[in-house]
């Protein structure tokens, strides 16, 4: 059976957008003005719009984030630019909160964000029955793991990780930037905490290092083991970073484009998701 490998990659802005589709990506995710992940990434309805049309012309996939949780104050807002986005021409909108699913929207892919933590076939199923067309998967799953996620929901899109940064917590799961201060990484504010420096003390008081980055963790980079997740089910391959500049998005997306062309040339089974 023939399938489709898709290279997702992540738009700041317009140009990044651009940048994304002219260096080989076959999809692009982008922030809408609201309730997406990554609150300094937001882009109006008019410039997503133009991203799309962009895209389009590439056969280029544009999934637009909505991807924090929603107070219900929030709801007639987000559902509002929901379909303000699906008007513009996206093909997917990334969710976490479930009331998109009660919305009646018109007719639009909704994808389980990776905040929804999903590392299990349960979980996968309980997703996929309610009505998602892809899940992103936490950036913890093993192989394993990804592929009885695979396995237990055959007709669901398998969007994976392969770079970028990664949180040392459960994505969705972390709660240490709002106990810190009022910004919640669940609204999209994240205060990036575990970023910062800090000192490790034993049980006694003494200080065993000073000023070490002990909760960051190196980026991911998983371009020598395409191979390896597209016989665990992965569809899409999704590269971190929207919060990244353009030079980051042209380099990244180049070197993916070139890894994943190289695994679709030596097999018979794979074929490149915008032809």
């Amino acid at each position: 059976m023939m399938k489709t490998v898709e290279l997702l990659a992540p738009a700041k802005d317009f140009a990044s957008a651009v940048a994304a589709v002219d260096y080989g990506a076959d999809a692009v995710y982008i922030g809408g003005a609201k309730f997406g992940a990554r609150q300094a990434a937001g882009n109006s309805v008019e410039e997503i719009a133009r991203v799309a049309e962009y895209a389009h012309r590439f056969g280029v996939r544009v999934h637009a984030a909505l991807n924090t949780l929603l107070w219900d104050s929030e709801l007639e807002a987000a559902e509002r630019q929901a379909r303000e986005l699906i008007a513009a021409g996206i093909d997917a909108l990334i969710v976490q909160d479930t009331a998109f699913l009660r919305m009646d929207l018109p007719p639009v892919e909704l994808h389980a964000s990776t905040q929804m933590c999903t590392m299990t076939p349960d979980r996968a199923r309980f997703w996929s029955d309610a009505g998602f067309s892809r899940i992103i998967l936490e950036r913890a799953a093993t192989l394993a793991e990804i592929r009885g996620i695979a396995d237990a929901v055959p007709d669901t899109g398998i969007e994976a990780f392969v770079h970028g940064a990664i949180c040392v917590a459960y994505s969705g799961q972390c709660y240490l930037s709002r106990s810190m201060s009022p910004r919640s990484g669940n609204r999209g504010a994240c205060l990036q905490a575990c970023r910062l420096p800090y000192d490790l003390v034993d049980e006694n008081g003494k200080r065993l290092m000073s000023g070490k980055h002990l909760l960051s963790l190196r980026d991911l980079n998983l371009s020598q083991h395409l191979d390896d997740m597209a016989n665990a089910g992965v569809s899409s391959f999704k590269i971190e970073g929207r919060l990244k500049d353009i030079n980051y998005v042209r380099n990244v997306v180049g070197w993916y484009r070139n890894r994943l062309d190289g695994l679709i040339a030596g097999r018979s089974d794979l074929r490149r998701a915008s032809q």
